[in-house]
């Protein structure tokens, strides 16, 4: 009887150790396969983690280097704007370039911005006509001061410390990109500003410290048809010494000349004709333009990210673009090279 007992009991702890041993494996079984899904997730988790910031890293590259390039797109499609009729640009370029503005004015209150930056926009938007000219010269009243009447390169803030000859020097730079567009400047009164301060330091002492700052004023408002504002009559010895090494330079029939020099012949015939009444130097641009037989004249290499900006004020200082076969033929060419090397990313 004992023995059946003994026999019953050890039947009853084998089965006992068996449940045990079952329940051991189904929980370590469990376990496995929960640390085996926690692993997974973690992955899955891990890598789209990775695909985020991959896609915001470039993203954010993207909206940087658009941003970052936003005045010398809106110069790109100016002179592309002046030139279409006359020179071939590389249409791939063309493109890309319409691609990335359009980009760029999405942007437009990017904390990247600056008032150049937003003049580029301006240019692009009207180009490309997107229609947000309104909104983007409302930006621009955000970077420009009620009390200098000037556009800083940063939005204004209160009780900010401004410097007023950088202030000029941004609005001149500004005024010159947007000079085809009277709607910024009827919003935007910067002649007064420009006025004021001229009138201010030509009247000091040392106002030949301040030569090129008068020198910038004065052309922009020459060619605005705004002189009588400013006051001119000290401004005649500033500028002589710099005027007749213009002089020297374009009377030199030997001189290989480049777009720059353009400018340059144009204001010397401005000097010439507002101070002497001389008009010998009135078609000395178009004749530098039309002399123009090499490609070192684009000094696109020299200018680099400046290019833009010298060619669009050469354009401004002739009369007739066709009037230089070697120009409207190889210019084109120039902005495939300038696009590839400055602002292709």
């Amino acid at each position: 009887m004992a023995k059946n007992n003994n026999e019953n009991t050890k039947v009853k702890e084998d089965k006992l150790r068996k449940i045990a041993e079952d329940e051991d494996a189904s929980i370590f079984k469990r376990v496995a396969i929960l640390v085996g899904v926690i692993a997974i997730a973690f992955v899955v988790v891990l890598v789209a983690i990775k695909i985020f910031f991959e896609v915001k890293y470039n993203f954010d590259k993207d909206d940087i280097n658009v941003i970052s390039n936003a005045k010398e797109y809106g110069l790109m499609l100016e002179n592309i704007d002046l030139l279409d009729s006359y020179a071939t640009i590389d249409s791939d370029t063309k493109n890309q370039l319409k691609k990335n503005a359009k980009k760029a004015v999405k942007n437009y209150d990017n904390t990247l911005m600056d008032s150049e930056k937003l003049a580029g926009l301006l240019l692009a938007d009207k180009y490309l006509e997107l229609g947000n000219s309104e909104k983007l010269i409302k930006e621009m009243k955000k970077y420009y001061d009620e009390n200098t009447k000037l556009i800083n390169n940063t939005k204004i803030r209160e009780g900010e410390s401004l410097d007023k000859d950088e202030m000029v020097v941004n609005t001149v730079s500004i005024a010159y990109m947007l000079r085809r567009y009277d709607d910024v400047f009827a919003e935007i009164d910067i002649y007064s500003g420009l006025a004021d301060y001229f009138n201010e330091k030509i009247e000091l002492s040392d106002n030949e410290n301040y030569s090129e700052y008068l020198r910038e004023i004065f052309f922009f408002m020459y060619e605005e048809n705004k002189q009588s504002m400013i006051k001119t009559e000290k401004l005649k010895d500033i500028l002589e010494k710099t005027m007749s090494d213009y002089k020297i330079k374009i009377d030199n029939e030997n001189m290989l000349y480049t777009i720059n020099d353009i400018m340059m012949a144009k204001r010397l015939s401005e000097y010439r004709q507002f101070f002497y009444n001389d008009l010998g130097y009135a078609d000395s641009a178009q004749e530098i333009y039309e002399d123009i037989n090499n490609d070192g004249a684009f000094m696109t290499d020299t200018y680099e990210s400046s290019y833009m900006y010298a060619l669009d004020n050469a354009l401004f200082s002739i009369s007739d673009i066709e009037g230089s076969e070697y120009f409207t033929t190889h210019v084109g060419e120039t902005f495939k090279e300038y696009y590839d090397k400055y602002l292709n990313f």
